[in-house]
């Protein structure tokens, strides 16, 4: 098996403009520790931009382009306040 290297970790947007407010940090694992090599906007990955479908299908893409690696995402697991017709949980 091969030892995990590369870690990406995304904090994740869904907004329509959604290129413009997602983060990708890069880190590779050195020692015990993780060394950061990138932090950008999703916008900037190859094939992305800031519309929300290009943005998702270039994060995709990152994804199934390093098979090696693990990602991370943070993101809600929330719904929008008008798909909700409960008034508690």
């Amino acid at each position: 098996m091969r030892p995990v290297q590369t870690i990406y970790g995304i904090d994740f947007s869904g907004a329509k403009d959604a290129g413009n407010k997602t983060w990708v940090a890069k880190g590779v694992s050195e020692g015990e520790g993780l060394v950061i090599e990138e932090c950008l906007r999703a916008r900037d990955l190859r094939h992305s931009g800031k519309d929300i479908k290009v943005c998702l299908a270039a994060i995709v893409n990152l994804v199934k382009s390093n098979p090696y690696a693990v990602f991370g995402f943070d993101f809600p697991f929330g719904l929008p306040h008008s798909l909700v017709t409960e008034n508690s949980w």
